[in-house]
């Protein structure tokens, strides 16, 4: 995610998809660097969603969306469960905003009606199965009718309307099993400026009615057809649909992968859009390159009037630049909108698919097992390496905007790195809090983004890049489509260099419990 950084890194610079799991090859089994199993939540250890299965209306008259959803889940623990825990994030979402509501109208096993009651929290929801209790190994099938409202926004769940344009960003609205660990349902609040969500791979079928002329991207494959949308997808932590009557799409390949890139059909953003295209394929190049094989057949890039970017399995959004009114701003992109910001915000939302995607982590206890990495891929990886989008970008840029040294915000040098950890600032560390430690949701992108990226800077630089980018690899390979944790990270990297320099970067970033 990359939606709050935006003023953040200012002031940081003015102190100087059919879906394959073809990219994860090789054991993944979790072991220790001594070769031993050890604890980490996966799918086949807890309360596991084995398919979600969508029957949705988007009715674009009443801004609603509204259906079912059936999950097939399994008891994979030693314990009976009494109740199921969903989670229907919208709840939470229009209350903050008092823009409408999100109802669940029923939780139905076999035909027959649960019992359910709404915590403090609405967007959470206890499902009690009565005499239908989950015994160990047994499976399930909730079927969850509700009816959510789609607040009128630019952001990651809502629509934005311009005459007769439309544009809708549905996440964070289906219902959704929470994660069952350690003998208890997880209940973070959903958090509008950062993530909460731990989610296992699983399954996707949607079916998705809607006006004929909408054009439909989503998280896995899909294919349109008078109106209905069918969306499959496979391996997935979460599922996004974006829906729009104002798109193009363009497809090109970089490593074997299909990127499709959706656009707003205004005239006056062609060399914009060309340049997220060009970075896209540049950091699916380099990301395999660095870490291993994008795990999905499919990447799509979908450009909406959300400010900033936002990461999903197989899709990223592209927001647009504050330098304009709404309506006005897609039309200025080419004149007025900044190609390196464009790249290095593709390069961030990319890096998602490999950290977040690919590899899971708890987004809540552990953010900087992301977010740390994407803010490294974008500024240290994809930044320091100029590929030629950034390159051409940069000089673009250069001859556009007198301004253009403070505007963009990225190192020139690795100098410019060493010279920036001389400013860094020691009451930041730890970087591995949960989100609920920062007193400030500044201090947490401050921490998280920036002191974590230089973690990751100051690893490499110890370990050497070599050996650094090795243990990169083995962490990839050996988490891609699971969860893995801070511990899990530290166990690989010590298994590479466990010399007292590289301890001395840990011990400065990590705060342990002992």
């Amino acid at each position: 995610m990359n939606r709050n950084r935006k003023i953040l890194l200012l002031v940081v610079s003015a102190c100087l998809f059919t879906m394959a799991i073809a990219g994860c090859s090789g054991d993944n089994t979790a072991k220790s660097s001594e070769g031993e199993s050890h604890p980490v939540s996966q799918k086949g250890t807890g309360v596991d969603v084995d398919k979600y299965t969508m029957d949705l209306k988007l009715d674009t008259e009443k801004k609603t969306l509204s259906g079912t959803v059936i999950i097939d889940l399994t008891n994979h623990t030693k314990e009976t469960i009494p109740d199921i825990c969903i989670r229907n994030y919208a709840a939470s979402i229009l209350k903050e905003q008092k823009k409408g509501k999100s109802e669940i109208h029923s939780v139905t096993v076999n035909g027959n009606q649960m019992e359910s009651s709404v915590a403090r929290d609405p967007s959470v929801i206890y499902v009690k199965l009565q005499d239908k209790k989950l015994k160990p190994g047994q499976s399930i099938s909730l079927k969850v009718d509700y009816l959510t409202d789609i607040p009128k926004v630019r952001d990651r769940f809502g629509y934005y309307q311009a005459g007769k344009r439309q544009n809708y960003l549905l996440s964070f609205c289906f219902p959704q099993l929470a994660m069952y660990e350690a003998g208890k349902w997880k209940t973070p609040p959903y958090i509008s400026g950062a993530e909460s969500t731990c989610n296992n791979v699983t399954d996707y079928r949607v079916r998705l009615e809607t006006e004929k002329d909408f054009m439909i991207a989503a998280s896995g494959e899909e294919k349109t057809e008078d109106g209905i949308t069918t969306i499959t997808a496979e391996n997935m932590r979460d599922m996004v649909i974006t829906a729009s009557n104002n798109m193009d799409v363009k497809t090109e390949t970089a490593e074997g992968v299909k990127i499709n890139h959706y656009t707003l059909q205004y005239d006056g953003a062609g060399r914009y859009n060309d340049y997220a295209m060009k970075a896209a394929k540049d950091a699916v190049k380099l990301f395999t390159e660095r870490f291993g094989k994008y795990p999905y057949e499919e990447l799509d890039m979908v450009q909406c009037f959300d400010e900033g970017g936002m990461e999903y399995p197989g899709l990223i959004l592209v927001g647009l630049p504050d330098i304009a009114p709404a309506e006005d701003i897609v039309s200025q992109l080419d004149k007025n909108g900044g190609y390196s910001e464009l790249c290095l915000l593709v390069a961030h939302e990319t890096a998602h698919q490999w950290f977040y995607g690919a590899v899971g982590n708890d987004q809540f206890e552990e953010p900087w097992l992301d977010e740390s990495f994407a803010e490294f891929c974008e500024s240290m990886v994809f930044g320091l390496s100029r590929p030629d989008s950034l390159k051409n970008a940069m000089a673009s840029d250069e001859k556009r905007f007198q301004d253009y040294g403070s505007s963009v915000i990225f190192y020139e040098t690795e100098k410019d790195v060493e010279e920036h950890l001389q400013y860094a600032d020691e009451d930041q560390f730890p970087i591995n809090k949960a989100y609920d430690e920062y007193k400030e949701p500044d201090d947490y992108s401050w921490t998280v983004y920036q002191d974590g990226a230089l973690f990751l800077y100051e690893l490499k630089k110890s370990m050497g890049e070599e050996n650094f980018y090795e243990a990169m690899k083995e962490y990839y390979r050996t988490y891609c489509l699971k969860i893995a944790t801070g511990e899990d990270f530290l166990k690989i990297i010590k298994k590479y260099d466990d010399s007292a320099k590289t301890q001395k970067v840990i011990d400065k970033y990590i705060e342990t419990s002992s």
